[in-house]
């Protein structure tokens, strides 16, 4: 997971296939806690075999349509895949009460453990502190307001958000997206979470 915007060059017109992974699903896939990759760009060779991943770049360099490319990807992860680790159960615990709308000293108090120690659990588990990880997942709402076809004014989307006022959101959107709603509305992006720049 990430709390800042991911900047990246394409220099041509490929294609390419993204992974969006939940939660204790990537320690099995790519060996380390999530808490290592973390607000990092890692290069996919640097975790699993390059012999693997050069036969995986010529079959969908071989493969134009998009479904055919993603069943490659299935079959590839599914290879790798050992045992699925297991979220401890304090930690599926907060992210469910977490979508509820559950405040974090709420959600550690729940758990029976210390806020400090719920927070690195959490954050060795999941990626990101229990606040940041509340804020990033806002933050996907209000893009997925923003994308969608009746569009609301921003100082509503604030508000039905839980934001402060549209000051706030407009800081916290710049912060995760490098950019402000505004202009984030005028390019609308086809993918809500990838912008061309």
């Amino acid at each position: 997971m990430r709390s800042r915007p991911l900047l990246k060059e394409r220099p041509d017109s490929r294609a390419t296939v993204g992974l969006l992974l939940r939660q204790g699903v990537g320690d099995p896939l790519t060996g380390v806690p999530a808490g290592a990759l973390a607000e990092a760009h890692t290069r996919l060779a640097d975790l699993w075999p390059a012999a693997a991943l050069s036969a995986l770049r010529e079959r969908l360099e071989e493969v134009p349509a998009l479904a055919a490319r993603l069943d490659l990807v299935e079959s590839f992860l599914a290879a790798l895949w050992g045992a699925p680790s297991r979220l401890s159960p304090e930690v599926a615990h907060a992210l469910a009460r977490f979508d509820q709308g559950t405040g974090v000293a709420q959600v550690a108090a729940e758990c029976d453990w210390s806020h400090r120690h719920f927070a690195g659990r959490f954050r060795e588990a999941v990626g990101l502190g229990p606040k940041t990880y509340c804020r990033v997942r806002r933050f996907g709402r209000v893009l997925d307001r923003l994308s969608a076809c009746q569009p609301a004014q921003l100082a509503d989307i604030a508000a039905a958000e839980g934001y402060a006022d549209q000051a706030h959101m407009s800081r916290e959107f710049r912060a995760f997206a490098g950019l402000s709603p505004g202009r984030y509305r005028r390019i609308a992006p086809r993918q809500p979470h990838h912008v061309p720049l």
